[in-house]
């Protein structure tokens, strides 16, 4: 019995003292559409480095949308930052910095995000090659929807459910579909580098596309798209690092950076003669870094129409011309009229409202 009460006693004098070395961190996940908790959904907690630490923990939503984690403060009673992200529908992080100092014992961030779609809905899509610039394009996506929108990567789309395209000229095009609206049940997008015409008559011709990874910070996932039949990808990373890998090996591969920055990465490809040879660049970006391209834009109402809105491109590029625009006027009820491709598209929206209209740029 004295045993017992000793334990506690010291229990209850040690608890003060490790409730300054913690912080508590909570809050709730919610749909933006109907309101409800979005369960078993990641929240990634994550501290400055500035004061010498380091925290990264992942934890996931209960049945009520709620999520809670304690993490250390080192040193003890010291300042810092703390970073609470999630991931919403379409895959962009929404991240928030909280700042925790001596006397405070928990912090609160709640996110209202459009829920992920199923996981069985999947878009993708086969063609063929019905003329020497035509191809013939078929929607298979998985659970797909009425909603869909063909970007054939020349500057124009389609709504079609099976499109026939003639492209300008001969080419490498990235051909993309995408179903469905973001922040419906259903929306998904995949994107296909599509040989159109004889620019390649033989060999191969290198290509890739890149991922950040959601968990790690600065760890970048690079996805071969590479045509032909080449057996040797010699990627370099362009932080000095390199990596070879040899068919029938997997060509794609991850590299983690030791710092942020704008880095020209190169894949060159090679085959078994010389007809397969070539080599493949990208500027890509890691971590938290100023960008060689900013995408930027102003609008206004068109004329006396109350929903009509006229928007204007802003962007600005180091990294070379700017030769696509993907608007999402976060309108999901207007279906297609969604999205546009145009430098300065005109959107009837359907009401009045409050609208998150995103522009992204590439050169």
């Amino acid at each position: 019995m004295k045993r017992i009460k000793l334990l506690f006693i010291l229990w209850i004098f040690a608890y003060p003292l490790f409730a300054q070395n913690a912080i508590t961190i909570s809050g709730t996940v919610t749909n933006i559409t109907s309101g409800n908790p979005i369960p078993n959904h990641e929240v990634i907690i994550q501290s400055d480095s500035v004061n010498g630490s380091y925290y990264y923990h992942l934890v996931y939503t209960n049945p009520n949308g709620f999520y809670t984690d304690l993490m250390p403060i080192m040193p003890p009673g010291s300042t810092g930052i703390v970073h609470v992200s999630t991931y919403d529908c379409q895959q962009y992080q929404v991240m928030y910095s909280l700042t925790y100092a001596p006397g405070v014992s928990s912090l609160t961030q709640n996110f209202v995000i459009c829920a992920l779609p199923p996981p069985t809905c999947v878009a993708d899509y086969t063609y063929e090659t019905t003329g020497p610039l035509t191809k013939h394009f078929h929607d298979i996506s998985l659970n797909g929807s009425n909603s869909r929108i063909w970007d054939f990567g020349d500057g124009t789309t389609s709504t079609n459910v099976d499109p026939l395209h003639t492209f300008p000229a001969s080419g490498l095009y990235p051909v993309k579909l995408t179903i469905g609206a973001a922040g419906t049940t259903c929306w998904d997008s995949i994107t296909k580098m599509v040989q159109v015409g004889d620019t390649i008559p033989a060999g191969c011709q290198a290509y890739f596309h890149t991922e950040p990874d959601n968990q790690v910070p600065q760890l970048v996932h690079f996805i071969n798209q590479s045509s032909g039949n080449p057996v040797t990808f010699n990627w370099d990373f362009g932080d000095g690092q390199s990596q070879v890998v040899t068919f029938p090996n997997n060509p794609n591969v991850n590299h983690l950076y030791i710092t942020g920055g704008a880095f020209t990465v190169c894949l060159n490809i090679m085959g078994n003669d010389s007809l397969c040879f070539d080599t493949y660049c990208s500027t890509i970006l890691v971590g938290d870094t100023v960008s060689p391209c900013h995408a930027n834009f102003t609008y206004l109402l068109a004329g006396n129409s109350t929903y009509t809105v006229q928007f204007t491109d802003n962007s600005t590029s180091l990294a070379g011309v700017i030769t696509q625009w993907s608007w999402i006027f976060g309108d999901p009820e207007s279906g297609t009229g969604n999205y546009s491709n145009l430098q300065n598209p005109v959107h009837v929206f359907g009401g009045p409202g409050i609208f998150d209209v995103c522009l992204t740029i590439t050169t």
